[in-house]
């Protein structure tokens, strides 16, 4: 199972859609988000990795520069999440600490 989170948003949809027809759950702040066929929405907040449902997950995509970045990979890990991706780019090298990807 793959759990996408941002899967409404511009990265997180076409990561949602480039799953397609794999076994999908998608991360969502409201339960009623609209969602390709046969993706399993749950709601949850990445500030609160608790909230998460992380049961039967085998790879994360987790959004970067979130609250709860510190606390995700230790909870992914004792879920049994055995592959976690992070969508990352040129400004991850940067030394400016406003930029959410280089906070993460």
């Amino acid at each position: 199972m793959y759990l996408v989170t941002g899967a409404t948003g511009n990265v997180g949809s076409a990561v949602v859609d480039a799953l397609a027809g794999a076994p999908v759950r998608a991360l969502v702040r409201k339960s009623d988000a609209v969602l390709p066929d046969g993706v399993e929405a749950v709601v949850g907040d990445l500030n609160d990795p608790d909230s998460i449902a992380l049961d039967g997950v085998g790879t994360l995509f987790p959004m970067p520069g979130y609250a709860g970045a510190d606390r995700l990979p230790a909870r992914a890990r004792d879920a049994g999440v055995r592959r976690v991706v992070l969508l990352s780019g040129g400004s991850a090298t940067l030394e400016d600490m406003d930029n959410a990807v280089s906070r993460t």
